[in-house]
């Protein structure tokens, strides 16, 4: 998955170049197990404006995104903040591993928070059953 090229497209996002497939690595994070990836990761995520938390995108899925993490240690010093429709996924051949730091204090509840989305709204079947998913990370 590293080195392919990916043709997917959203139709339905109003963004021809609207892209769904995210290797965190063109966005500046290393996996080098040293250099603090919170950041690049976080911008991979957001890149595209698919859906952030409070955002108002009422359950749509115009604008998927599966978010690539190469093999390697990548750092994080605060959370990372899944959006609606979002998947991480890691190396199948080689699992990535992402260690917290000891940045992160009581309030950062989770590596990976995904309990940003509005959940206090009604939601439709498929927002229930699935708003984003982790797989295939250590």
């Amino acid at each position: 998955m590293d080195n392919i090229k990916h043709q997917g497209v959203a139709p339905f996002s109003g963004n021809s170049t609207y892209q769904v497939f995210r290797n965190v690595q063109h966005y500046g994070a290393t996996g080098n197990g040293q250099t603090d990836d919170t950041a690049a990761i976080n911008a991979a995520i957001a890149d595209g404006s698919n859906c952030p938390p409070g955002g108002a995108c009422q359950s749509t899925t115009t604008t998927p995104a599966l978010i690539y993490f190469p093999a390697g240690t990548y750092i994080v010093s605060a959370p990372i903040i899944d959006y609606y429709y979002t998947s991480l996924v890691g190396n199948p051949n080689c699992l990535p591993i992402i260690k917290a730091t000891n940045a992160f204090t009581a309030a950062d509840a989770w590596v990976i928070d995904g309990d940003k989305v509005d959940f206090t709204r009604p939601k439709t079947v498929s927002e229930a059953n699935l708003p984003s998913s982790t797989e295939r990370m250590v």
